[in-house]
């Protein structure tokens, strides 16, 4: 869509909308109420389109507003999410909304109290927009959902968004919310954020309270933020996390947008197993990535990381044994309420020895010690998200293409360190590319602060999908 056709398209209230998205500092001079009703505004044209919401909590997200600007006016700087709007995945609770898990056997299911972390941001001044569809119970990486329907890809609704955080990274790259929550065992954040050409960060293991989230793999999965800014993420992060004491004047120097500084930093580039089997476009638009960091003064080196292959395998056992540790009782007497492909990968978590188990967490074990190896001498690993880019949903296989889409992620899940996705790129179909920053555990300091320093340079992050009907 060219610049003419854009200006033809947006109202005077989505400029405003998008300068207020993509710049933190004259958000904070908008009001929240009109940015709420923007939002609001445009849900419907783009929901027949995506699908990325399953609830829209309209009445109580514009009381969260009004207090928002109320509190603005009275207590300037209550914190770094004040006034921010945001989407959170269903499969985590707001007190008095559904949260399905994007299933038929939580249809009808209504919490009574929030999840810790959607209390933390509403103590802290945001405003829930409503929540966010996703893969059934939160496994599977195409957003296919056989009960609510796909998400669609907001760059091409034929093709996935990626999951199982789908709704979140679609409603963030289509501009419904400002950000997101979603979930990560083995890339359900950094997948759809690469794929919707938005930026998502899996945090460090155990740094988010998941009280009041449903869980499919509870030794690997997290609570992380999408969004478009790396800035924001980093609001979020400081919002619903516990970072690292020492850690966290850092990261609160990248949530306030100040210049971040590379220089001196070293990322190491893996360019065995994490550039085989991708994509000629992902490696060019991943290559340039180093390019442009090596530019802001980071050292950037080749790096060796052996061993990747083989937490796959490992990876995915331990998150389907859990699944079907968490959903034994229910598919023994409920199984008609499961989607078959869902139901079927469960299963194969029933099959899975007990010493085949402890051989895969022990796999993983050496994996991150080896890993932490590295990262004594390197900050940071940057490699492509995902090997290609959103593949056409129609005839596409759950089963086999998350294999495929979280072949480059779920290393960093087992290791349990932060991983980020920063948009970095296009494919030649005008589709969007991720590039992935992991560091060890405890330093989510330090994929914040190159992922803000790489927007700092480039303009990936607020390139825009064309409105519905253009």
């Amino acid at each position: 869509m060219d610049p003419v056709r854009r200006e033809a398209a947006w109202s005077p209230q989505e400029f405003e909308l998008f300068a207020s998205i993509d710049d933190p500092a004259r958000r904070e001079d908008s009001e929240v109420k009109v940015l709420t009703e923007t939002f609001l505004g445009r849900i419907p044209r783009w929901q027949e389109e995506i699908n990325a919401f399953i609830t829209v909590m309209s009445e109580s997200a514009l009381g969260e507003a009004d207090a928002a600007d109320r509190a603005r006016a009275t207590h300037p700087g209550r914190g770094p999410v004040q006034g921010m709007v945001i989407g959170v995945k269903d499969d985590i609770d707001v007190a008095g909304v559904r949260c399905t898990v994007g299933s038929d056997l939580l249809r009808n299911y209504i919490p009574h109290v929030d999840a810790r972390v959607v209390r933390s941001l509403r103590v802290g001044g945001a405003v829930v927009l409503g929540k966010l569809l996703l893969s059934e119970f939160a496994l599977g990486s195409t957003c296919d959902n056989v009960h609510y329907g796909p998400v669609r890809n907001p760059w091409d609704p034929t093709r996935y968004p990626g999951g199982s955080s789908g709704g979140s990274a679609a409603a963030v790259a289509a501009d419904l919310c400002i950000a997101a929550l979603g979930s990560d065992a083995g890339g359900s954040i950094r997948i759809p954020a690469a794929l919707c050409g938005v930026s998502g960060m899996r945090p460090t293991f155990g740094s988010v309270p998941s009280d009041g989230a449903h869980e499919i793999a509870p030794s690997l999965e997290t609570i992380g933020p999408l969004a478009r800014l790396v800035t924001d993420l980093a609001r979020l992060y400081l919002t619903i996390g516990l970072p690292n004491a020492e850690r966290r004047s850092a990261i609160e120097t990248v949530a306030r947008g100040e210049a971040a500084d590379v220089g001196g930093l070293r990322i190491g580039v893996p360019r065995a197993f994490f550039f085989e089997e991708v994509e000629s476009d992902v490696i060019r638009a991943v290559t340039r990535a180093a390019d442009a960091l090596a530019e802001l003064g980071a050292d950037v080196t080749d790096v060796d990381l052996p061993g990747a292959e083989a937490t796959i395998p490992a990876g995915k056992r331990m998150i389907v044994t859990e699944a079907y540790a968490i959903h034994e009782q229910n598919l023994n007497v409920a199984a008609e309420h499961y989607g078959l492909e869902v139901r079927q990968r469960m299963l194969t978590g029933r099959d899975v020895t007990g010493s085949q188990l402890a051989r895969d967490y022990r796999a993983c074990r050496l994996w991150a010690q080896q890993l932490n190896r590295v990262f004594a001498g390197v900050d940071v690993v940057l490699t492509p998200t995902v090997g290609f880019a959103a593949k056409p949903m129609a005839g596409t296989s759950m089963l086999a293409e998350t294999a495929k889409l979280s072949r480059l992620t779920m290393p960093f899940s087992v290791a349990g360190g932060p991983s980020l996705s920063v948009p970095c790129g296009f494919t030649s179909d005008g589709l969007p590319i991720g590039a992935q920053l992991a560091a060890a555990p405890w330093r989510d300091d330090l994929v914040l602060l190159v992922g803000a320093a790489y927007q700092s340079a480039t303009d990936w992050h607020r390139r825009r999908p064309d409105a519905p009907g253009w």
